[in-house]
């Protein structure tokens, strides 16, 4: 039970996490360097598209992993499949939308705990659901 209370805080947190590019998306930026622009995006689409698309993407990474969270305490079947597809999108999303973190460390740390999560939660299957007490 402590180690489902432990990952469902976890997957809670790195979900609250996105909001820095929510909020990047909405034009509040508290750091110099930041940008809710992708300059790959940018090639193609005017800067209100690539805000917007930016903007539902990093929405959608913070719900996916609050869902999951929740999921795992609630607990629901799809809590798995919430959390390794928000972190494979999450992913994306932060190759994308680089600029809109408001640190390196930020950033580095950010994609270590997506791939955890995606070989971990994915390809390993850990934890088991007889460990979390499902």
């Amino acid at each position: 039970m402590l180690l489902r209370l432990i990952l469902a805080l976890a997957l809670l947190a790195h979900g609250a996490g996105h909001i820095m590019g929510i909020l990047a998306g909405l034009g509040l930026r508290w750091q110099a360097g930041t940008s809710p622009q992708s300059r790959l995006l940018a090639r193609f689409v005017n800067d209100g598209l690539n805000r917007t698309i930016g903007t539902w993407l990093w929405m959608s990474c913070l719900a996916g992993f609050v869902m999951a969270g929740a999921g795992l305490i609630a607990p629901i079947d799809q809590w798995r499949s919430l959390a390794t597809s928000s972190a494979a999108i999450s992913l994306v999303t932060m190759g994308l939308y680089w600029e809109s973190f408001y640190s390196r460390s930020s950033r580095l740390w950010a994609v270590i705990l997506d791939l955890a999560i995606l070989l971990a939660l994915g390809l390993a299957g850990w934890p088991t659901d007889a460990a979390l007490g499902l």
